[in-house]
Formats: C-alpha cells, sequence, structure tokens
C-alpha cells in the first residue's frame, strides 16, 4: 500500500467537486418554501442541514429561482412535504422533486429571471440594512416605556382605584387596583401571543404616524402613536427586532410586549440616532420594491401556469 508524505491530506471528494457550481441554495427544515442562488459559486453545502439544487441544462437558475420562490410552489410544497413541529417541513429531494416547473415562452421566462435577480439583491439590502441599524443601535441604553404606551387602552393603577368597591378602604382599594390591573395586563399578553407559534412571520410599520406590529401579516399590536421625529427612530428598532427574532414554543406575549417597550434613549448620541432614521427610510424604500416584485413575479407565474381565478384565489388564501 502506497503511502502519502502528506498523511494529512484530505484525499476522499465525494460532491466537493461539484459545489463550485452554480446552484440554488435551501435550508433542510423551512416555515415555508424559501431559496437563494449561490450565483456566484461561492458556497460548500454539507447537503443535511443545507442542501443544493443544479437547474438542468439550459434553463436559469434565476427563473427557477422565482418559480420555486413563488405562492404556487410553496403552495404544492406545504401539501407534500413532511411537516414538523411548529409548523415546519422538510425540504429534502424527495418534497422538491414533484413541485410543478411551468416552462414558458422566453420573454415571459427571462421576465421572471429578472425580477428573481432584482428581489434577491433586495433581500441582500434589508439584510444588510438591518444590520446596519442593529448595529448602530447597540451604541444607545435602553428604557422601557411603561404599558400604557403599548396598550393605549389600558387603564391605570390610579383610574382603576376609582373603580374600587365603596366599602374597602384605602390600602385595600389600593390592592384591589393592582389586582385589576394585572389581571386586564395579563389579558393584553394572552392576547398578543396567541398568535405567537413556531414558523410564523413577524413584522413592524409605520404608518401615518402609527406604529404596528404584525404576525403573518395580522396587526396584533396598532394605536401607538408617535410623532414625526421620534416614529422612524423607534419603527426601525421594531424591524430589527422582527427581523432578528426567533419565535418558539416558548415565546409569550408578555416577552414579546417587553421587547416591544424597551426602546434606545435617543439623547445618547444624536448621530447614530440621525443615521437610524436614514436607514429606516431607506429600509421602507427597500421592503416596497421587495413587495412589488413579488406581485410581478407571482402574476407572471399565473399566466405560465395557466390558472383561472378560483386557483389563484385558493393559492393567494393559503
Amino acid at each position: 500500500m502506497d503511502h502519502d508524505d502528506q498523511w494529512w491530506a484530505y484525499n476522499y471528494p465525494k460532491n466537493l467537486d461539484k459545489q463550485e457550481i452554480e446552484k440554488l441554495i435551501v435550508a433542510q427544515t423551512v416555515p415555508s418554501l424559501r431559496l437563494c442562488n449561490d450565483s456566484t459559486a461561492q458556497h460548500y453545502l454539507n447537503n443535511v442541514r443545507v442542501n443544493g439544487i443544479v437547474p438542468a441544462y439550459g434553463v436559469s437558475a434565476w427563473y427557477l429561482l422565482g418559480v420555486m420562490n413563488g405562492r404556487v410552489c410553496d403552495f404544492v410544497f406545504r401539501r407534500i412535504a413532511k411537516p414538523k413541529d411548529g409548523g415546519w417541513f422538510e425540504a429534502n429531494k424527495q418534497f422538491i422533486v414533484p413541485l410543478p416547473i411551468p416552462m414558458g415562452d422566453d420573454e415571459t421566462m427571462q421576465a421572471v429571471a429578472n425580477r428573481a435577480q432584482r428581489l434577491q439583491a433586495l433581500h441582500t439590502q434589508q439584510r444588510n440594512t438591518l444590520e446596519d441599524i442593529g448595529r448602530r443601535g447597540s451604541v444607545l441604553r435602553k428604557r422601557s416605556r411603561p404599558e400604557s404606551w403599548l396598550f393605549p387602552d389600558l387603564p391605570s393603577r390610579e383610574d382603576l382605584e376609582t373603580q374600587a368597591p365603596h366599602a374597602l378602604d384605602s390600602e385595600q382599594r389600593s390592592k384591589w387596583a393592582r389586582q385589576r390591573f394585572e389581571e386586564d395586563l395579563a389579558a393584553r399578553h394572552e392576547q398578543l401571543g396567541e398568535r405567537l407559534e413556531p414558523g410564523v412571520e413577524v413584522s413592524a410599520e409605520l404608518v401615518s404616524g402609527e406604529l404596528r406590529f404584525l404576525i403573518d401579516g395580522v396587526v396584533v399590536v396598532d394605536r401607538v402613536f408617535v410623532d414625526e421625529d421620534e416614529g422612524p427612530f423607534i419603527a426601525a428598532q421594531w424591524k430589527v427586532l422582527a427581523a432578528t427574532m426567533s419565535v418558539t414554543a416558548s415565546s409569550s406575549g408578555k416577552r414579546l410586549s417587553k421587547s416591544l417597550r424597551r426602546l434606545a434613549v435617543a439623547t445618547d448620541n444624536p448621530a447614530a440616532v440621525e443615521q437610524i432614521i436614514a436607514l429606516q427610510r431607506e429600509l421602507d424604500t427597500v421592503e416596497a420594491e421587495m413587495i412589488e416584485a413579488e406581485l410581478e413575479i407571482d402574476q407572471l407565474l399565473y399566466q405560465l401556469y395557466g390558472l383561472d381565478e378560483d386557483d389563484i384565489r385558493r393559492i393567494e388564501q393559503g
């Protein structure tokens, strides 16, 4: 048996010779079908927790990306993939291969490819902007706003004390009000946490001076009105929270409430605050373009699949 002088060398290539090619990347466990294109062939995959998909000869990887990230493929995927705990699915070969990939005229397929490439660039820009906001926010102290700021219809302890039974003395009335306040607050926390299930998508928005927090597109916090100066600053922090928040089985409305109320102090570093606000406006533009690109891709795919209005309605309802 011959011995290699460099005995530590790795000489079992397995699939290493197939890594440096353009490929789509998909995590093995996902809440919905979502892929990215390794267009520069820079990433090596282990094909256990992260899988790779190589387009067929003559098929644009960007076109395939647009199709597989579209609503139709995700609709089919979530009905054939193996479900896991918490609303997650296995995205391995046996559930990827059967997905319907339409082929149409070159012009329409190229339009899908162009928008998919643009959408991936926008996602990258969104991620980088959120990281820039988070980096600036990390130099600022944080303080918690009161519960009534997040829940404007929550009665104060003082108001509740005036509603206490008249037969109670001063100390008893105060105790009665504290108990009622805790019960009312717990009810709001419970309502806030009702939709917090593993795999949900959370987001934040600022609309006409009103802050909102959403879970799977449903508004769970609203009527938080802020002035023109602080609105973008807080919205940026909520968006970073949404982007970095990991919803697990232990997530609760109480913890989310605490996170939403814990905000950076704007007076600590005016330069950082000004930059965060500018980045927030940039983020709004990027996210609006992302929504537009996604809608355009889905409309093009509906044509390629030949779907009628009833089919489209079922797909968009999930």
